[in-house]
Order: structure tokens, then C-alpha cells, then sequence
């Protein structure tokens, strides 16, 4: 019928969505079902009503994208005609922006939508472009929970979005690709934005830094990269806490840990960390060992590898 109903295995409440209204739930995670819905029907998507049951493995509140995944999962199922990869992408990103109130990117939904097993994905977002990376097969990949959750929302998050957009203005650009680290000196700008335009615009050359690296098979070099990187989120962009912090410098003293940072938009959530692969587990259970040590906090670890992107299984 022209109803989407669900409930989550991980969540309490139950979302129904009129396919003809787009009226749903206005709070929790049945807010991104009704927003997904919304997003297909002012694209003139045809839909299809069904009664499903939401399970995940990716851990909420964690910076890992649950509610990306959750829309793309979301907008696959309910279109009556396939949607290609991009086109779901953008329209659940435009669900966050304009029904959610989230000015997020692209990264988390085209992540989702997009990826190929056993590669990493390299995006362009000057043109939404995208790119497969094959991956190193002496890493594992561990993300770790600080065991502080964290929800956009309610976060910094688009405060510093629109500080690097008052960055954009005051520099006359429409992206910070456009500009290097000697165009902030010259620039009528305060030292917060000026850190903020700062991390982003250093951290596009540490993403084309690390993408060659895998390309040329030079993973020893990912960790300065990494190092690097976590340091500009936690003092340019501020969205670091104690807990990542101390997880981090917890993970490279770790034996078998090439690399470590903070994932995701931050204000709590996970590290990620590259480690010599079969020795995932023991790393991970090494780390979050210490780092209750010193925090008190219990972490939770998975060792993961590359999946591929959202799709209807059998």
C-alpha cells in the first residue's frame, strides 16, 4: 500500500511514513525514514509501501554513519525503479540537509552507497566524482568505540560547517580546494576560522597523500599521515575529545598499529586504525585494555575489512 512501516532491532518505537504525504515521525531514527521519503517524492521518485524490520551492525551514535546507511538502505527498498549510486546519495543527503536539519555532506551516504569490496573509495566532491582503491591486503582495518556516543544534531557540527563557508566568502571561493595555506595569511579572517579553513584545506592533500600511498603499496608511510590528520582535528577543527585523544596515543604505541585518528565528524565516536593484518584482535583488545586503564571507559573493538555498497541480497 502507499505506507512504509518499520521497526529497528536496535532502537525503541516504530516509524510508519505516508508515501503519499511524506508525514511520519518527527523525532528519533524514524525522523530519516520520513525524511528519505520526503527527499524521493519532491524528486518524483515512484514508490512502494512494504512492513520491514531495521537491523544493523554498524553501531549507533558511534561516527560510523548508521543514519547513512539507514537512508540509503531506506531509499533502495522503497523505489519502485533502481537508483544509481550517486543519485541515492544525493537525495539522501539533500533528506538530512532539508528535513533533518543536518547540513552534512556527501561522504557518508556515497560511502554507502558506492563502495566496492575490497578497496578503499576515493571521492572528489569538486565534482562528485568517485574511484576505487584496491586495499593493501597486509592491513586490517580496527574501529574502536571511545564509548562516548555522539550525535550531529546536537553537536558543533554545523557550526563549523559555516565557518568554513564564512572561510569561502571572505576568500571569494565557492570551495576551499581552491585555495592554499598562503591564501588564509593575506585573508581579513578571525584565527578561529582561519584553523578551521586551515584543517580542511591540509587535510585534502593528506587524502591525496594517502591515496597514492595505496596505490604505490607504501603503507609505511600512512601513519606520519594519520598522525598528522588527528592532530589538525583536534586543534584547527576542535572536534576531537579526551577520550579520541587518549585512544589515539593509546593505538601508536601499540604493537602492529601502522596508523590511528579519530573517524567521522567527531565531538565522541571512533578511531580507526590501520594494523599489520591477523593481528587485528590482539591490537584491539590491547588498546581498549589501556585505555579503560586510563579513562575508565569500556571500548568496544571490531576488526573490518572493506564491504561493498548498499544492494537487495537474496
Amino acid at each position: 500500500d502507499a505506507k512504509l512501516r518499520l521497526r529497528s532491532r536496535d532502537a525503541d518505537g516504530e516509524a510508519a511514513v505516508d508515501l503519499r504525504s511524506g508525514a511520519g515521525p518527527e523525532e528519533g531514527w524514524g525522523s530519516y525514514a520520513r525524511a528519505v521519503v520526503r527527499s524521493l517524492l519532491a524528486a518524483s521518485v515512484p514508490l512502494s509501501g512494504f512492513v520491514g524490520v531495521v537491523a544493523s551492525t554498524i553501531p549507533l551514535g558511534g561516527g560510523l554513519a548508521s543514519s547513512a546507511a539507514l537512508e540509503v538502505a531506506v531509499a533502495l527498498a522503497v523505489s519502485k525503479k533502481p537508483l544509481d549510486p550517486l543519485r541515492v546519495a544525493r537525495l539522501c543527503r539533500d533528506a538530512e540537509n532539508e528535513h533533518v536539519g543536518l547540513h552534512s555532506g556527501l561522504l557518508d551516504q556515497l560511502a554507502c552507497a558506492a563502495s566496492v569490496e575490497g578497496h578503499a573509495l576515493l571521492i572528489d566532491f569538486k565534482d562528485d566524482s568517485y574511484r576505487a582503491i584496491a586495499w593493501p591486503e597486509d592491513l586490517d582495518i580496527v574501529v574502536i568505540d571511545s564509548g562516548v556516543p555522539r550525535a550531529l544534531d546536537s553537536s558543533g557540527y554545523n557550526e563549523r560547517r559555516n565557518e568554513c563557508a564564512r572561510a569561502c566568502e571572505a576568500l571569494g571561493v565557492s570551495s576551499l580546494r581552491d585555495v592554499d595555506e598562503a591564501a588564509l595569511a593575506g585573508a581579513a579572517l578571525g584565527p578561529v576560522v582561519v584553523r578551521r579553513a586551515r584543517h580542511v584545506i591540509t587535510e585534502n592533500k593528506r587524502v591525496g597523500a594517502v591515496a597514492a600511498a595505496l596505490e604505490a603499496g607504501d603503507t609505511a608511510g600512512l601513519g606520519a599521515i594519520f598522525a598528522a590528520s588527528h592532530a589538525s582535528l583536534a586543534t584547527d577543527y576542535e572536534v576531537s575529545t579526551p577520550e579520541l585523544d587518549a585512544l589515539v596515543d593509546t593505538a601508536v604505541r601499540t604493537p602492529g598499529v601502522v596508523a590511528a585518528r579519530m573517524t567521522g565528524g567527531g565531538f565522541g565516536g571512533c578511531t580507526v586504525n590501520l594494523v599489520t593484518a591477523g593481528c587485528g584482535r590482539e591490537a584491539g583488545t590491547a588498546i581498549t585494555r589501556a585505555y579503560r586503564e586510563v579513562s575508565g571507559l569500556p571500548a568496544r573493538f571490531w576488526v573490518s575489512a572493506p564491504a561493498g555498497g548498499a544492494r537487495e541480497v537474496a
